[in-house]
């Protein structure tokens, strides 16, 4: 199943990459919607790390995410170990008039039934506006880290 989020953000194209690969800025805005994280390693254009959810009735789920970075303008992030295993998102950050246009794909590994898709799209819309409310509020980092690869 995909699902595609787009969204038009009020500051310049490279804050806005940046705010993708600041761990920081992640675990310390959104703790009750990511929860926290951890770098594994980094190599080359990709970093990887450790995303460990909020806990939801006393349980944490942890995954493991390979985030990639491909110039100028997109970021591929596949989930290899945990919960969410199989599940990609696929980012194109461009600039436009006013900001940044972003669009998130995520590829995830559900069957494409209607009323499952009505609802997963529902919630993913809910979450991701819930989460660029909180960048928003605070303000974007300014590159945090691990910061984007090659820069």
């Amino acid at each position: 199943m995909n699902i595609v989020y787009r969204k038009q953000i009020p500051y310049p194209q490279p804050v806005v990459l940046s705010a993708y690969f600041d761990l920081e800025h992640i675990a310390h805005v959104h703790p009750s919607t990511f929860g926290r994280t951890r770098v594994l390693k980094t190599h080359g254009r990709t970093v990887v790390w450790e995303l460990e959810s909020p806990a939801y009735l006393g349980v944490r789920f942890r995954n493991v995410i390979a985030q990639e970075y491909m110039p100028p303008y997109e970021i591929r992030a596949r989930v290899t170990k945990g919960l969410l295993r199989g599940t990609e998102v696929f980012v194109r950050v461009e600039p436009s008039d006013g900001g940044t246009c972003i669009e998130e794909t995520y590829m995830l590994p559900l069957p494409d039934l209607p009323l499952l898709g009505r609802l997963v799209r529902a919630w993913f819309a809910k979450k991701t506006d819930q989460i660029w409310e909180e960048d928003l509020e605070v303000g974007l980092p300014r590159g945090g880290w691990p910061g984007v690869p090659e820069s």
